[in-house]
């Protein structure tokens, strides 16, 4: 594996050489503070780096997508676990490469670099949307949708409301994560959408 700080002043240098072509990143352009590499663009930010495999290396994240070094698969960088859940309905501008989702729909995380916004794939589109718009799924968690609308102590659940359930169902009741929120929820309120 090889490993390119992109603060490195000498990066545009060794990915040139690395990729086979040009690597534009002057300080004049309006481009300045990402790497272009043709195709697709490095977004970047103090401290980021870019691992590309040796060639005997051939095994890729299994969050694979298109390259932005062209066309083989991405190396992620920046997001660990790149399956998330839709907590909200987000209509998207078209000429802005923004995505459209609804609610419970499975999103794959392509760069997580800017807190605000990330890239993604849904639906077979692929785009920018709202960071708060999704929930992170870890392997083996559910994701579940309120039948209709509950108070639990002191917070209520709203019916077709998105939650991720961590654990078995016992003496009724399972354990649901709501953004960082942990609660215990009746069953008979939740139905799952899907899971990993």
């Amino acid at each position: 594996m090889k490993s390119f700080s992109l603060d490195n002043p000498n990066s545009a240098e060794l990915l040139q050489h690395v990729v086979g072509r040009r690597v534009r990143n002057s300080p004049g352009s309006p481009t300045h503070g990402r790497m272009d590499l043709g195709r697709g663009r490095l977004h970047r930010a103090k401290g980021d780096s870019l691992d590309i495999p040796d060639d005997n290396e051939k095994s890729l994240s299994s969050a694979s997508s298109a390259s932005p070094l062209g066309g083989s698969p991405k190396y992620n960088r920046s997001v660990a676990s790149s399956l998330y859940v839709a907590v909200k309905d987000f209509k998207g501008r078209p000429r802005r490469d923004e995505l459209e989702f609804c609610s419970g729909s499975r999103l794959i995380v392509t760069d997580a670099a800017e807190n605000d916004w990330w890239r993604g794939k849904c639906n077979g589109q692929v785009g920018f949307f709202p960071a708060s718009c999704v929930l992170k799924v870890n392997p083996g968690e559910k994701v579940m949708q309120l039948k209709n609308t509950v108070t639990l102590n002191d917070l209520q659940l709203f019916a077709g409301q998105v939650v991720i359930q961590l654990g078995d169902e016992r003496d009724g009741a399972v354990p649901v994560r709501l953004g960082k929120r942990e609660i215990s929820c009746p069953a008979r309120h939740l139905r799952e959408l899907w899971s990993t």
